[in-house]
C-alpha cells in the first residue's frame, strides 16, 4: 500500500518546503504534476535533479543518476491523476465483528489438520488482541487500496513489514510474516505466488447498518483506533489528544502519559569540576555531574579492591 494517501497536499508541501527524507516517493508525485503541466520528460529530469542537489544532502548526482531516472520513467507512464484519499467509511457492524474475535477459540480439529500437513508450534488456539489488530489493519489497507487499485483485495505486507507493524500498533518483535503464514493455514487469507495476501475473510464481513468514518491518523494508525473502540478513550485536558484507555479499573483520567508526569529538572553546580549540570528535582543528594560521578565510582572500586588484596 502507498504511504502518501493525499498526494495533492503532499505536492503543496514539496513546492513550499522542498524535498523531505521521503524524496524518492516525492519525485514520483512531482513528475506526475510536471507532466500535467505539459513539461517535457527531459526537462522534468533536469529540473528535479537540480532541485535534489539543492535540497537533499544525501543525494549524489553521480551514484544516484540511474535511480532518479527510473523513478521518473515509471511515474511518466502513470496516467492516473494525483490521489487525495482523506477518509474511508466502514460499517460499524464490521468493527464489532473484529472486536468480537478476541478470545474466540480456533477449533482443535482445524489446528490438528494444519499440524498434520506441516510441523508447527506457532498456531495459537485462540484469537489474541495482536492477531485481531493485524487482521483489522489488513482490512483497512484493502479499503484504502479500493480507492486507487483494481486489485485492492491483495495486500502486500512483506515489502513494508515495519510500516505495517506501526499502522497496526503491533509490538516491535511481532512476527508479521510468520503470522501471515498462520492466517494462510487457517484459511483466512491466501498467499499468492508474489507473496501478497488475498483477503478471503472479506466475504464474512457484514455490510449493512450504520457507517463509521475514519480520517487522518485514525485511518493510518488504525490499530490504535481499534484500541480506542475496544477500551474507550478520553481527551487530554492539557494537549487535547484523544488517548485510548489502557486500564480496566474504570478510573477516569484527565491527562495523557506525556502530560501526567513531566520530568522536572533543576540546575546544580558539580562540587568536583564546578560545571553547571541538570538533575531531577527529586535527586536531592546528587551533587556531581555524570562524568565526575563516574570517576568517583571508579575510584571507590579501586579502593575497595586494594583493601581486599
Amino acid at each position: 500500500m502507498l504511504k502518501n494517501l493525499d498526494e495533492i497536499t503532499k505536492l503543496k508541501e514539496i513546492t513550499e518546503n522542498g524535498f523531505s527524507t521521503d524524496w524518492k516517493n516525492e519525485i514520483r508525485i512531482l513528475t506526475k504534476y510536471y507532466k500535467m503541466q505539459g513539461i517535457k520528460k527531459c526537462k522534468i529530469k533536469e529540473q528535479i535533479k537540480e532541485k535534489l542537489e539543492k535540497e537533499v544532502e544525501e543525494y549524489n548526482k553521480f551514484t544516484m543518476f540511474d535511480i532518479v531516472n527510473k523513478i521518473i520513467e515509471k511515474a511518466w507512464k502513470d496516467d492516473k491523476p494525483l490521489r487525495q484519499i482523506i477518509e474511508i467509511t466502514i460499517p460499524k457492524a464490521t468493527v464489532d465483528w473484529f472486536l468480537a474475535l478476541e478470545g474466540q477459540k480456533i477449533p482443535k480439529e482445524t489446528i490438528n489438520a494444519i499440524r498434520a500437513k506441516k510441523p508447527t508450534k506457532v498456531i495459537q488456539k485462540f484469537w489474541n488482541w495482536n492477531r485481531v489488530k493485524m487482521l483489522f489493519t489488513l482490512y483497512i489497507w484493502s479499503k484504502i487500496q479500493q480507492q486507487y487499485s483494481d486489485f485492492w483485495q491483495y495486500v502486500a505486507v512483506e515489502r513494508e513489514v515495519g510500516y505495517f507493524r506501526e499502522c497496526a500498533g503491533l509490538p516491535e518483535k511481532y512476527k508479521v510474516v510468520q503470522e501471515s503464514n498462520n492466517l494462510h493455514d487457517l484459511g483466512i487469507v491466501r498467499i499468492s505466488s508474489e507473496r501478497k495476501l488475498e483477503l478471503l475473510f472479506l466475504e464474512q464481513l457484514p455490510q449493512d447498518g450504520d457507517m463509521v468514518t475514519l480520517t487522518g491518523q485514525d485511518m493510518v494508525k488504525c490499530g490504535y483506533w481499534l484500541e480506542k473502540q475496544k477500551m474507550g478513550s478520553f481527551i487530554c485536558q492539557r494537549c487535547g489528544k484523544e488517548i485510548a484507555i489502557t486500564n480496566n479499573t474504570g478510573r477516569k483520567r484527565k491527562y495523557c502519559p506525556d502530560c501526567t508526569s513531566p520530568k522536572v529538572t533543576i540546575q546544580a553546580i558539580c562540587i568536583d569540576c564546578g560545571k553547571v549540570f541538570e538533575k531531577s528535582a527529586k535527586a536531592t543528594k546528587t551533587c556531581r555531574c555524570y562524568k565526575c560521578q563516574q570517576e568517583r565510582d571508579k575510584e571507590r572500586k579501586r579502593r575497595s579492591k586494594s583493601k581486599t588484596n
